[in-house]
């Protein structure tokens, strides 16, 4: 009986000690919860708690990215979102100006929103972005993210003088890429040009993992880049670009060394061309030679194209009957299937500048024959030929003469040429009927703008025939 009112009495003080503890809990939660209005800043509750709940990079559009945001159901008045930036692994920061809907954008408790955000993050793909959500009177909300993965590149650029000056090649890749791409468009230092394949509609490039690089042909006169910086930039329809800068190769440089006229060939001349050692080192193909007067131009015959190596010089036989633009001024063109241009200016100047001159028309040639009726033991002098030895430069030179051939020498004792000015004899040349031919080149000076007679003696043997004939060939050659 008197356990029983012990435990009655111990129940009684327990539900009281919890009624004391209730009422305290509640007045303390009534306090925090009215103070809260009237005092936050003391009880450092924030009015709202913005959250990121998304951050989207579409492989589809760089132009363009998501960010969703969550105004929390518990925060106590509505977040006002007035900036978004972005900071990226180059120590930029981005702000952005375009979003949908418009900024500043109220956001009440509970309330989430997606805002599209108008900003190029083409040059930022596979990179971990830092976004930043900015709310007035808050820090808003920080998150990273991820843009999507893009192996879109330029792999190549191929300035290659050997093939051609007016066009080169890029090689694009976009294998394992997030998506595919168009490409719309191609710039060298910053001009677009047009292409082989044509970008007209925009050329799609695939992402599989295992698509070959496209090659393009930028159909770019590229003569004006040599040995400077090359840009090259692909934009594409997805806001993606690519870049490569490479270092052109440095000019071609071609040179006209030598162009001769020569008397005895008039229907012809030689060039000669050099690819320089300053030049890259690759060949060109010479595939027209042109002359250019004031009036016409003139394309040789020759036996073209020809391959001319860095560092090497080639001469070339152009068949053109020159001698009537004798002393003429004309404009010497060299052209390569490359595309490289030369231009010179020469004098059409025949050589050598000592030659033969038949007095009878003033024509030069660099041999003359000279017959003879031939009759036994007979000895025949001509005083005057019809030719002469004229040099016709301004400066003088050493002059060489020979006998190249005579015709049945078995009728021929001897031949004696002489070169006279006035009565002074300059040279002597002599054959005997036990030597070969041609004679060995017999050497004299020549002065400038000067005309020489040539006399000849010829004597023959018992064995001469008469009725027949003999000929005689002389030759001359100058030195420089």
């Amino acid at each position: 009986m008197k356990l029983a009112q012990n435990l009655k009495g111990i129940s009684k003080l327990a539900f009281l000690l919890l009624m004391v503890i209730f009422f305290l809990l509640g007045g303390i939660f009534s306090y925090i919860y009215t103070m809260g209005f009237y005092a936050p800043g003391e009880f450092n509750v924030p009015s709202h708690s913005l959250a990121i709940e998304d951050v989207h990079f579409s492989p589809e559009n760089a132009f363009v990215f998501n960010v969703t945001v969550l105004n929390p159901s518990y925060s106590a008045s509505n977040a006002i979102i007035d900036r978004i930036k972005v900071s990226t692994s180059d120590g930029r920061l981005h702000s952005i100006n375009y979003t949908l809907p418009e900024l500043p954008l109220p956001l009440s408790p509970g309330k989430s929103q997606t805002i599209r955000n108008s900003w190029d993050w083409g040059n930022y793909t596979g990179q971990t972005l830092e976004v930043y959500v900015l709310t007035v009177g808050s820090s808003g909300a920080t998150v990273k993210a991820k843009a999507a993965f893009m192996n879109f590149s330029v792999t190549d650029v191929n300035l290659d003088p050997s093939l051609s000056v007016n066009n080169f090649n890029i090689t694009v890749q976009n294998a394992g890429s997030s998506t595919p791409v168009n490409i719309t468009k191609i710039l060298v230092n910053g001009t677009a040009v047009s292409t082989v394949p044509n970008l007209t509609p925009p050329y799609t490039l695939t992402n599989a993992t295992d698509a070959p690089p496209v090659q393009f042909t930028l159909m770019k006169n590229w003569t004006d880049l040599q040995g400077k910086t090359v840009s090259i930039e692909v934009q594409t329809s997805q806001g993606y670009r690519a870049f490569k800068n490479v270092n052109a190769p440095p000019p071609t440089v071609l040179r006209v060394t030598d162009v001769d006229f020569n008397v005895n060939y008039t229907d012809r001349f030689n060039v000669t061309v050099q690819n320089t050692e300053s030049s890259p080192r690759k060949f060109v193909d010479i595939s027209e030679i042109k002359l250019l007067t004031e009036t016409v131009t003139i394309v040789p015959n020759a036996s073209l194209p020809q391959k001319l190596q860095w560092n090497s010089s080639i001469t070339l036989t152009c068949f053109w009957n020159w001698s009537s633009y004798e002393g003429k001024n004309v404009t010497i063109v060299v052209l390569t299937l490359q595309g490289f241009t030369m231009r010179d200016s020469i004098t059409i100047i025949p050589n050598p500048k000592v030659s033969f001159i038949r007095w009878a028309d003033g024509v030069r040639v660099g041999t003359f024959d000279y017959s003879v009726d031939v009759a036994p033991n007979v000895k025949i002098t001509n005083e005057n030929v019809t030719h002469g030895v004229w040099n016709w430069d301004t400066v003088n030179h050493t002059a060489h003469l020979r006998i190249s051939n005579i015709t049945n020498p078995a009728y021929i004792q001897n031949v004696t040429i002489y070169v006279k000015l006035g009565n002074e004899t300059i040279a002597t040349v002599v054959w005997n009927n036990s030597e070969s031919l041609p004679t060995s080149w017999v050497s004299f000076s020549v002065n400038a703008s000067t005309k020489y007679a040539i006399s000849i003696e010829i004597a023959t043997t018992p064995d001469a025939v008469v009725g027949q004939t003999s000929v005689v060939t002389v030759q001359t050659k100058t030195n420089p």
